[in-house]
C-alpha cells in the first residue's frame, strides 16, 4: 500500500512538470487512464484512451444527443432527402483546420473515399450500406446509400471521423500511419505527450459547436485499476475512466472520511448479460427446454450476491424500460423451479438410467456447456447458472474461454449456449443484425453476422426489414414493439441481469457533471457544463 501511495503522490508531482504548470491549474481538467495512446490513426486506433484523443482532435458530420435521442448537425448544418437514399447536406462554414486552414466540402468527399479506397475494416462495417458521395458545390455534397434504412445517417455521420485532405493525401500507406502530430478541426489540439506517463489536450476556443470551460485536458496513464483509484482518491485526477465494480463502489460508500470528494455514479444501461442458446441443435431448438431453463434463473438472487446490488432485473425483451421505445408489457421471468422441471417432464426429459442427470426425449445424453468469458463476473455467473440447472436435472458445466476464443467458437455456430452481453443503442439496424436470419446463416464454417444461435422467425424477418426504411416514428415504434413480442416469446437469448454503470468522480474542482442514463458521467453533457468550481 506504502509503494503505490508513493506512486500516487509521484503522479501528481509529474504532472507539475508538465505542460500545466504555465497555465491556471484551476482550469485544466484531468482524466486517469489505464493505457498510453500510440496510434492516433482515427481509424485505426483503437484502444479507449486512443478514441478519446481522435475524438477531441476531430469532428463528424452529425452528434448524436443521448438524453434527446435525436441527430444534431456538427460539420453539417443543414440536410434533406425526398426518398431516404440519397441526402444532400450543407457544411457549417466556419470549421478550421488545427492548423489554419478551413475545412471544405472536399474534405469531406475525401476522407469517404479514402476509407472505401483503403478498406479500413472498422469502417467499412460502419459504411456497409454507403454507396458514394459527390460535391455538388463549395458548400454542399451529396451522400447516397444502397437501402432507405433512417439509421444509415446516424452510422455514416456520428462514426466517422473527417480528415484534412492536404495532410492525407500525402500520406502513402493510410492505413499504416500512426498520425502522432494530428491535424483536426475538433475542439482540441495534441500539445503534449510523454510516452507512458501522460497526454496534454489544448482547447481551441470558438470551435462551432463543442464548446468547453475549461483550458485543457490531461490524460494521466496509471498502471493498474487500483493505481487508479487511489490516484484519484488523492486527487491526482477529476475522473477515473475505468468501469468500476461494485466492491470499490461499496467501500467508497462505507468509508466516505477514506475518499473525501469522491463522489460514485450509477446508473442503467442499455446492455443486458444473456444467456444465449444455439438453435442449431438438440435440445436447444426445444423452446420448451429454452423456457425451462429460463425460469431457473434468478436474476434477483444473482444482481444480490454477484453485483452486490448494482444491477437491475431486465425483460425478455431485451429493452431496458426506460429506454422511450420499450415495449413494457412485457415483464421479466420469475424464477420458479418446480415449474421447470413440469415443463422438462412434459416434454419427454427424463432420467432414463437413474444417475440424476435427464436424457432428450430421443433417449440421447444431455450435457450442456455454458461459454463464458475467462475472467471477471460472466465466469461467475456461468457457474451460477450451471449449479441451477443441474438442481433440475441438466448435466450443464461452464467452460472459460478467452475473449478471442471465445468469439471464435460463437462465430463458427457449434456451441450449446453461452454468457453474452447485448444493448440496443439502435434499435432499427441492431434488431436485424442481431435476430434477422439472413445473418445467422452458416457458411464456409462461419456465421455470416451477429446472430450466433442462428434465431429464424418469418414474421420477424418480414418486419425487421420493412422497421428499416419506416419513417413514421409512430410506426416505427408500434413495429418495434411487436418485434421484441417475438424475441421475448423465442427464449433465444435469456436475460441474466443489466449491470450498473459505475463511475468514479471529484467534485472539488469541477461542477457541472451530468448524470446520463446509460452512460458513464463523462459524457457529452458532462463536456459541455464542466467549469471550475473556483
Amino acid at each position: 500500500m506504502k509503494r503505490l501511495l508513493a506512486a500516487a503522490l509521484l503522479i501528481v508531482a509529474l504532472m507539475s512538470l508538465g505542460a500545466s504548470a504555465a497555465k491556471d491549474d484551476s482550469r485544466i481538467f484531468r482524466i486517469g487512464v489505464l493505457s498510453d495512446a500510440k496510434n492516433l490513426n482515427p481509424y485505426f486506433g483503437f484502444q479507449g484512451t486512443e478514441t478519446t484523443v481522435t475524438g477531441e482532435v476531430y469532428d463528424t458530420l452529425f452528434t448524436y444527443d443521448e438524453v434527446e435521442g435525436k441527430l444534431k448537425g456538427n460539420i453539417v448544418s443543414k440536410w434533406e432527402t425526398k426518398d431516404n437514399y440519397t441526402w444532400k447536406m450543407t457544411i457549417n462554414q466556419g470549421f478550421t483546420w488545427s492548423d489554419g486552414k478551413p475545412l471544405r466540402v472536399d474534405d469531406v468527399v475525401y476522407t469517404y473515399e479514402m476509407i472505401i479506397k483503403n478498406k479500413f475494416p472498422g469502417q467499412m462495417a460502419i459504411l456497409a450500406t454507403f454507396k458514394g458521395i459527390k460535391k455538388i458545390d463549395d458548400k454542399s455534397f451529396e451522400m447516397t446509400f444502397t437501402t432507405p434504412a433512417v439509421s444509415n445517417l446516424r452510422f455514416a455521420g456520428t462514426a466517422i471521423l473527417i480528415i484534412p485532405e492536404h495532410i492525407w493525401s500525402q500520406v502513402r500507406q493510410p492505413r499504416a500511419f500512426a498520425n502522432l502530430n494530428p491535424v483536426g478541426s475538433g475542439p482540441m489540439i495534441l500539445k503534449e505527450k510523454v510516452d507512458g506517463q501522460y497526454i496534454v489536450l489544448e482547447v481551441r476556443k470558438g470551435h462551432p459547436t463543442r464548446k468547453y470551460n475549461f483550458d485543457a485536458m490531461e490524460l494521466i496513464v496509471v498502471r493498474d485499476q487500483t493505481m487508479g483509484i487511489l490516484s484519484l482518491r488523492d486527487g491526482a485526477f477529476d475522473f477515473f475512466d475505468d468501469r468500476i465494480p461494485p466492491q470499490i463502489a461499496e467501500d467508497i460508500k462505507n468509508n466516505p472520511n477514506q475518499y473525501r470528494n469522491v463522489k460514485v455514479d450509477v446508473n442503467s444501461t442499455t446492455s443486458i448479460t444473456t444467456l444465449m442458446f444455439n438453435m442449431r441443435k438438440a435440445p436447444y431448438d426445444n423452446l420448451s427446454f429454452r423456457k425451462a431453463v429460463a425460469l431457473t434463473i434468478d436474476s434477483a438472487k444473482l444482481i444480490k450476491t454477484v453485483l452486490m446490488g448494482y444491477g437491475t432485473v431486465a425483460s425478455p425483451s431485451l429493452v431496458m424500460p426506460f429506454v422511450e421505445w420499450a415495449n413494457k408489457n412485457i415483464k421479466p421471468i420469475k424464477a420458479d423451479v418446480n415449474a421447470a422441471k413440469k415443463l422438462l417432464a412434459a416434454a419427454g426429459f427424463k432420467d432414463v438410467d437413474n444417475d440424476k442427470f435427464l436424457e432428450m426425449p430421443d433417449g440421447k445424453k444431455l450435457k450442456m456447456s455454458i461459454l463464458c468469458p475467462s475472467a471477471g463476473t460472466a465466469m461467475n455467473v456461468a457457474e451460477y447458472i450451471a449449479y441451477g440447472l443441474r438442481a433440475v436435472g441438466i448435466n450443464a458445466v461452464h467452460t472459460p474461454m478467452s475473449g478471442d476464443a471465445l468469439t471464435n467458437e460463437y462465430k463458427g455456430g457449434q456451441f450449446d449456449a453461452g454468457i453474452t452481453s447485448i444493448g440496443f443503442s439502435e434499435p432499427r439496424d441492431m434488431y436485424f443484425y442481431y435476430f434477422h436470419s439472413s445473418r445467422g446463416l452458416l457458411g464456409e464454417g462461419r456465421v455470416s453476422g451477429f446472430n450466433y444461435g442462428g434465431f429464424s422467425n418469418a414474421e420477424f424477418d418480414e418486419l425487421s426489414t420493412a422497421m428499416r426504411s419506416e419513417n413514421d416514428e409512430t410506426k416505427q415504434f408500434t413495429q418495434l414493439r411487436r418485434l421484441q413480442e417475438i424475441v421475448a416469446d423465442a427464449y433465444y437469448q435469456v436475460p441474466v441481469y443489466s449491470a450498473s454503470n459505475i463511475s468514479l468522480y471529484r467534485d472539488d474542482r469541477f461542477k457541472g457533471w451530468t448524470s446520463v442514463q446509460g452512460l458513464s458521467i463523462l459524457n457529452s453533457h458532462t463536456m459541455r457544463n464542466l467549469a471550475p468550481v473556483k
